[in-house]
């Protein structure tokens, strides 16, 4: 079983928000900060286009900023 970043954070809020993440979302942010992998890496582990891993990661940092800094 690959890293997980949710075995890693230990805010409470920051842990809420990262499990409303979908499963994609937060498989990507695992491999982006707990492997350090780059897009590129990460699209050929999934099989899908770099450009998708970027907006799926874009979009979860974005949503997780939203839910910690107004609370949803």
């Amino acid at each position: 079983m690959p890293p997980n970043l949710k075995d890693h954070i230990t805010d409470h809020s920051l842990y809420q928000a990262y499990e409303s993440l979908s499963a994609q979302q937060q498989q990507i942010l695992s491999f982006a900060y707990v492997q350090a992998l780059n897009d590129k890496e990460i699209a050929r582990i999934l099989g899908v286009s770099q450009q998708n891993v970027s907006k799926h990661r874009l979009k979860a940092l974005t949503k997780l900023r939203s839910l910690i800094t107004e609370g949803g």
